[in-house]
């Protein structure tokens, strides 16, 4: 996740990467939660967040990768969805201070 402000660069996105990197490893470390889910639900949240209802057409992109992961059977529903859930989560939180939602 990138957001500028005021041309400062990423300052979004080294939080966000750090607190869901960890969250994630330790849930992996016993369950294995889909990345690939949650990295699509966190680039969509990011999306819709910055620009609005133009972006909301990118929400279709999560059923579909959840259902590749478990249609291949990597991941079972469970972590697909826990994995779109989290992420959605961190990336408000970490996002909710520089946007207007």
């Amino acid at each position: 996740m990138c957001v500028y402000f005021n041309g400062a660069g990423c300052i979004a996105r080294f939080p966000g990467d750090c607190l869901s990197g960890v969250i994630f490893l330790v849930i992996n470390l016993w369950w294995k939660i889909s990345l690939h889910t949650a990295l699509v639900a966190a680039s969509v949240t990011m999306l819709v967040m910055l620009y609005g209802w133009i972006a909301t057409i990118t929400v279709a992109l999560v059923p579909l990768i959840a259902w590749a992961r478990i249609e291949l059977k990597y991941h079972s529903p469970a972590q697909v969805a826990t994995g779109a859930l989290l992420a959605v989560l961190i990336a408000v939180i970490v996002l909710y201070p520089f946007v207007r939602v």
